[in-house]
């Protein structure tokens, strides 16, 4: 705090204390007035990536808690963070871009757009929208739920209550480096939401799994107020390890003393944030480091609650 910088808190990191998990976790419904009680602090961030908490957590079991579902539990996983979320504001939404495998297709243009309102609109849209689930959600998980003989659809339903408590509350071989991607996703963003949703970017890298030093950023009317990049320093990546590095600093986990090398990127990096982002060159249109109020991103550490979204890119 004395050099002006305030950490934001992310409250649930894929990390619900045993005793909730026990009873269930996100699987009991109880636990969104639990989680509520976590959110006594300044700035925060609700839940971490609900989309791969309900689906790599609770469908394939491959991320924490580990449970595999039958396609039941991650609706009914999604459900609860989307009513715990609801009562403490701000959720980072991991997004990955889905575009048409061909943009003049009418059919594949459909298909992209369906399967963005299955991962980034299952959470955006009852938060932006409505308070419920995206038509096409319901729709399809109905229909397929009769197919199934089952007497009601695997999706669960909100509450007039719930909906209006949940709207307007509110982040290698795997990832691969798309200059438009935020872009698109932005636009997407404010075209679907609205243009006055505040964007926080809280994720936004690529790993290599050799710690490559010459590594390097390119750039690319929406409400950007801040972006963060993944990450400070190669980590301990989950269930990847130390195999795949995110780290703007190269970490030698060989050597006792963990140093730290400087990658290509911290230049350009450490320039941004001290220039307070870029500068539009009108002699020839190249955005250049420097301040523009047109053009600036800014490196934010601090959080303004409600009705805003994050993205983890």
């Amino acid at each position: 705090m004395k050099e002006g910088i305030t950490p934001i808190v992310t409250l649930y990191h894929w990390d619900l204390p045993q005793a909730l998990q026990e009873e269930g976790g996100w699987l009991n419904n109880s636990t969104s007035d639990r989680f509520a009680e976590l959110c006594a602090v300044k700035f925060w961030i609700t839940l971490n990536e609900p989309y791969v908490v309900s689906y790599h957590g609770h469908e394939i079991g491959a991320m924490a808690p580990g449970i595999k579902g039958n396609g039941d539990k991650i609706y009914i996983a999604a459900h609860t963070l989307i009513k715990s979320h609801a009562n403490a504001f701000l959720m980072n939404i991991s997004v990955w871009i889905i575009v048409a495998k061909n943009p003049f297709s009418p059919a594949d243009v459909k298909a992209a757009d369906t399967a963005t309102q299955f991962q980034y609109g299952w959470f955006a849209h009852p938060v932006f929208i409505n308070g419920d689930y995206p038509e096409v959600m319901k729709w399809k998980i109905g229909n397929k739920s009769k197919e199934q003989d089952l007497t009601e659809s695997r999706l669960p339903v909100f509450t007039e209550n719930e909906k209006l408590n949940i709207r307007g509350k509110s982040g290698s071989t795997w990832l691969k480096v798309t200059p438009t991607a935020i872009r698109k996703m932005i636009k997407w963003t404010k075209d679907y939401l609205g243009p006055n949703v505040p964007i926080y970017i809280t994720e936004n890298g690529v790993s290599d799994r050799n710690g490559t030093l010459q590594d390097t950023i390119r750039l690319g009317g929406c409400d950007v107020r801040g972006y963060m990049a993944w990450s400070l320093m190669d980590n301990f990546e989950w269930a990847r390890g130390y195999s795949e590095r995110f780290g703007l600093h190269y970490v030698d986990f060989n050597d006792p003393k963990r140093p730290r090398t400087p990658k290509k990127s911290v230049d350009f990096y450490s320039k941004l944030i001290s220039n307070n982002g870029f500068v539009h060159n009108k002699s020839n249109g190249v955005l250049s480091q420097g301040l523009d109020k047109h053009h600036i991103v800014f490196l934010v550490l601090v959080i303004l609650v409600n009705s805003v979204i994050m993205f983890s890119f």
